[in-house]
């Protein structure tokens, strides 16, 4: 492969991951941060995503995708430069 190549399919590894991975990264952050808050203890992987879902709307599981994508393009990109 050619070095452009290698570029452009970390960069698109990178977002694929992101977008992808973006709702699980949500819901994990915001387990955290309510457990914290609140005391409270197992909340559930599913319980947050139904709540996601039913009161903040489908697309809210993607919030902060933007800076995902920025973190992750990057990283990707050069990781796989790098690597061949």
């Amino acid at each position: 492969m050619k070095t452009t190549e290698h570029l452009i399919s970390g960069g698109v590894s990178g977002f694929a991951s992101a977008v992808v991975l973006q709702p699980f990264d949500l819901v994990k952050t915001r387990i955290q941060q309510d457990g914290a808050l609140r005391g409270e203890k197992g909340l559930s992987i599913p319980r947050v995503f139904q709540k996601i879902w039913t009161t903040e709307g489908k697309l809210a599981l993607w919030r902060g995708t933007g800076a995902t994508l920025a973190r992750y393009c990057h990283y990707f990109l050069l990781l796989v430069f790098c690597c061949h």
